[in-house]
Formats: structure tokens, C-alpha cells, sequence
């Protein structure tokens, strides 16, 4: 054998590229051809290596080359993946690249569990578990804009809850709180809005339902409170007022209303 041709075969086998294939050695073509196969592969290994996906493939034939087409297209697939992802799309899920197929779902899966705590603390409250200001804003302009009328705002306020923490300490005030809130979820339909509005002050908000089914609904909920503070516990006392809208332009007006009753109420129950 040409010696040329042994040292050229010896770098293949150490895994290197000879840097050319001398002129009128033995099967210099078949030499060559090799060369310039695993040239490309080199490229194409560089080209993915470095995250360069856009560079165009243009290896053919064999094994070897065949898994880095394979592996070059499931980083492009996870590329679109990703972006996918940045735009808010966590039900992406991998299955076709083993272990990393595992930590990447685990990672979506963890990212998805955020999103979903984070939109729960920014429409609710922390004390009370209650829809928040903000949650309740953004129903009444939803139901501004339908027509699912009429819509009754109950307002409720509890009584004395500046006493209770002056003379009883926050702790028995944050109790008094929850157990306002509780009674308003028991009494109020699965379907409408309850909210935490302030520190002393809920809103109430029921979809389809007129004045009789509003005035109901403050039966109920002075029921529940009874029912609670037959219990034992901090005692809770709410003054309730409520009004009802009509179509989208009332409610603002509606709101109002109910905060005003419900002053009234507490006038006279003072």
C-alpha cells in the first residue's frame, strides 16, 4: 500500500481530516470522496453544536449522518417549541429526546403551575380567598358589555371592625374578616361574584337577577351570619344594601345605590 495512502487512512482512524489528498496516490478518488463526505459532517456537527439550525444540510447517505439530521431536527422542532412557550403556550410537552424530554416537560409543567398561582393572587385576596378590587372592576365592565340583565350589586360593610382591632387586635379583626367572607359565600349562588373590595367592604355581584332574588339573596346571607355567630367565635355584624341594574348603563349607578343602602342600613342599625 502507497504509504501516502497509510498515513491518510491512519488520520481517519485517529479521527481527523487530513488537511488534502495528494495528487496520483492510490484510490484518490474514493480518497477524496471520503474527504469531502466527512468534511461536510464535520460542518454540519460545528453548525448544531453551535446552535446554528438555519445552515443548510447538505450531507447525504449513511448513519452517521442520518442521526445528526435526526438530532438537527428535533432542535429545530424544540426551537419552535420554545418560542412557542415565550408567547405564553405551556402546553407544550417533548417526547422524543429521553432524559432532556423529562426536564423540559418539568420545567413547562413548573412554569405552568406559576402562571396559574400568580393569576390566582393577582384576582384575589389573600386574607379572605375572595375575588379582589380589580377582579371585580373587570366583571362589571364584562357584563357592561353582554346582556345578561338584569344585574343586582349587594354592598356589604362590617360594623365596628376599627373597635375590634383597637380593642381586641388585628388578630380577632382578620377573623372577623373571614368569617364576614365566609358567610357571603355560602349565601351567594356558585355563579356570581364575590369580592373583597376594601378593608372592611365586599361587593356582591349577581347575573341575572332582579330585585327579588337580590333581596333574597340579603336574607340568606343575614341567615348565614346568624347561623356563624351561633357558633361561637368572633362575632360578626355586616350592613348590607343593594340595587339592581337594568342594562349596561345602569351599573355604575347600580353600585352606588347599593353602597348608599347600605349606609342607610347602617344608620339605622347603629
Amino acid at each position: 500500500m502507497d504509504e501516502r495512502v497509510r498515513g491518510i487512512l491512519a488520520e481517519f482512524a485517529a479521527g481527523r481530516i487530513p488537511r488534502d489528498i495528494p495528487d496520483g496516490c492510490e484510490y484518490e478518488e474514493e480518497l477524496r470522496a471520503m474527504h469531502d463526505h466527512f468534511g461536510a459532517v464535520l460542518r454540519l456537527a460545528v453548525n448544531i453544536s453551535n446552535g446554528d439550525l438555519s445552515a443548510p444540510i447538505p450531507v447525504s447517505g449513511g448513519p452517521l449522518v442520518g442521526s445528526l439530521k435526526a438530532l438537527h431536527a428535533s432542535l429545530r422542532h424544540l426551537t419552535w417549541q420554545a418560542k412557542q412557550i415565550a408567547q405564553g403556550d405551556l402546553g407544550q410537552r417533548v417526547d422524543f429526546m429521553g432524559e432532556f424530554s423529562d426536564a423540559f416537560n418539568t420545567m413547562v409543567e413548573s412554569l405552568a403551575r406559576a402562571r396559574q398561582e400568580l393569576l390566582y393572587m393577582s384576582t384575589h385576596d389573600a386574607l379572605t380567598g375572595l375575588q379582589n378590587r380589580g377582579c371585580f372592576d373587570a366583571e362589571l365592565e364584562r357584563l357592561g358589555n353582554g346582556r345578561r340583565f338584569p344585574v343586582s350589586i349587594i354592598v356589604a360593610d362590617v360594623d365596628g371592625l376599627k373597635v375590634v382591632n383597637d380593642t381586641q387586635g388585628h388578630g380577632v379583626g382578620d377573623a372577623v374578616i373571614c368569617r364576614a367572607a365566609s358567610a357571603l359565600r355560602h349565601a351567594i349562588r356558585g355563579d356570581d361574584v364575590v369580592a373583597r373590595i376594601g378593608g372592611d367592604e365586599y361587593a356582591v355581584i349577581l347575573q341575572e337577577a332582579g330585585e327579588d332574588i337580590a333581596a333574597a339573596a340579603v336574607e340568606r346571607i343575614l341567615k348565614c351570619l346568624d347561623d356563624l355567630n351561633a357558633e361561637g367565635g368572633a362575632v360578626v355584624s355586616l350592613s348590607l344594601g343593594h340595587a339592581t341594574a337594568n342594562d349596561g348603563g345602569e351599573l355604575l349607578e347600580a353600585v352606588r345605590l347599593a353602597d348608599e343602602n347600605m349606609y342607610r342600613h347602617k344608620a339605622r342599625t347603629r
